[in-house]
């Protein structure tokens, strides 16, 4: 186990270490970790337990809305201002090179999703431009501040056969 893992295993809070043992004893089982949450799936369902209020806050906003580019979330049971679960559809892994192709469009990305300049985004290849765009009218659709937006590889997924955010 890595110094990280073990870390991240001794802080996490009794309570989302609570909720995801009861979701485990439910046949739902751990694929990802992240800094504030778990998320396990369980068929083509998956939850996400989280500690993170900013994204408790995200989903709240996005519950109901839908947008091809961030993957839809289809309920949340909010247990506090700090934790609570997140139902999502499940959503694929992207291949190492999409991964590549998305840090290395982090400063474009970043700079578009922020202040909204299109011409940041000349050189990213067209999936990856309508992707960026998308996010950001999803966002502000939502009511969502556009700089609070974690873009990232490791939060893009495929889902439908599209690009879309996974952390919201």
């Amino acid at each position: 186990m890595k110094l990280l893992d073990i870390l991240k295993e001794v802080i996490s809070t009794p309570a989302l270490t609570a909720q995801v043992s009861k979701l485990e004893d439910q046949g739902w089982r751990r694929v990802g970790q992240g800094d504030w949450g778990i998320v396990l799936e369980k068929g083509e369902d998956v939850k996400k337990v989280t500690t993170d209020s900013l994204e408790i806050e995200h989903a709240e906003k996005l519950l109901g809305h839908s947008s091809p580019h961030i993957i839809p979330i289809l309920g949340l049971e909010k247990i506090s201002d700090k934790l609570a679960i997140l139902d999502m559809p499940n959503a694929m892994e992207i291949g190492n090179d999409e991964k590549d192709l998305i840090k290395q469009a982090k400063p474009a990305a970043e700079a578009y999703i922020i202040d909204g300049e299109e011409d940041t985004l000349n050189d990213l290849p067209d999936s990856l431009r309508d992707f960026v765009i998308g996010i950001r009218q999803a966002f502000l659709k939502a009511g969502i501040e556009t700089d609070e937006i974690d873009w990232s590889p490791y939060n893009v997924m495929k889902y439908k056969g599209k690009y879309v955010l996974v952390d919201v």
